[in-house]
């Protein structure tokens, strides 16, 4: 699996690298999935909004996503998806404390 296989950001909004990685990358995404939740779901927004942050801070800790995914990358990408993988993290988190 190569770094664009496996990462969700970077597939969705054509990133290659992981400087291509921004606060505004991410929100753009996420609140967008956010905004999706709540209309099939009737919860407001800022609802959605927490839901969505939430389950990704999980999918994306680095932890749990080495385990799970880095076996799967090819040795060549390794480093550069979890470098994507690191700063997606900080970012989202950063994201939830506003």
């Amino acid at each position: 699996m190569a770094h664009v296989h496996c990462y969700w950001l970077g597939r969705r909004l054509g990133l290659i690298t992981p400087d291509d990685i921004t606060i505004d990358n991410v929100r753009t995404f996420l609140l967008a999935l956010a905004a999706d939740e709540a209309n099939v779901d009737t919860k407001s927004v800022e609802d959605a909004r927490k839901k969505v942050l939430r389950d990704a801070i999980r999918q994306f800790h680095p932890d749990r996503f080495f385990a799970r995914v880095l076996p799967r990358v090819r040795e060549a990408d390794r480093d550069k998806v979890k470098e994507s993988v690191e700063r997606t993290s900080r970012l989202i988190n950063e994201l939830m404390s506003k």
